[in-house]
């Protein structure tokens, strides 16, 4: 299957996105959440989940990696669809974890705003508690976490999921600014 970048679901996203903002007197300047997360609904009715989910989060073939595609992310995620992405999410983790015993996560933040942090930190609380509930043991098997194309908002951002994120986990973040991100992502996904 293929997971590069899909013009043709970008335009068809982009388009969907246009038409929910023009029916809704344009994007908000204030109280954008609810509106984003409307538009990210809407957006859901016309795309299958699973098929945003597949173009957002897949196994790099023949590694023991998952990378996850924020810029495709935040136009569909919403709270009511947090339980299905987890779910997903968590199926590649068991997948690898089966496969190869340990695996590391990509993670394109491309476009990752303070105000995408503070829209997206309950679907990071509620990812945490779901794995910390079911007792996988992926902080055990879970080599890296690599974040590309981070913004210099990284160290507010930062701030803001830090807390969130289990002890253990946090020597294994490797954080990577825009400048290197470009040819590190094209031979990750070449």
């Amino acid at each position: 299957m293929e997971h590069q970048s899909d013009p043709n679901l970008y335009s068809h996203i982009q388009s969907t996105q246009s038409n929910y903002y023009s029916e809704h007197g344009g994007k908000n300047m204030v109280f954008k959440k609810a509106q984003k997360f409307e538009c990210a609904e809407t957006v859901c009715t016309q795309i299958p989940l699973i098929v945003l989910m597949q173009k957002t989060f897949w196994i790099i073939p023949s590694r023991n990696q998952i990378y996850f595609e924020y810029p495709l992310f935040k136009m569909y995620a919403h709270p009511g669809n947090f339980m299905e992405i987890t779910d997903y999410v968590i199926s590649l983790c068991l997948q690898c974890k089966h496969m190869y015993n340990t695996f590391s996560l990509h993670v394109n933040f491309d476009g990752f705003t303070i105000s995408a942090a503070e829209r997206y930190k309950q679907f990071v609380v509620w990812f945490n508690s779901v794995c910390e509930t079911r007792n996988h043991g992926f902080l055990l098997v879970i080599e890296q976490m690599i974040i590309y194309n981070t913004s210099n908002t990284m160290d507010h951002i930062s701030s803001i999921f830090l807390p969130l994120i289990p002890n253990e986990m946090r020597p294994k973040i490797r954080i990577i600014g825009k400048e290197e991100s470009k040819e590190l992502l094209e031979q990750l996904l070449a």
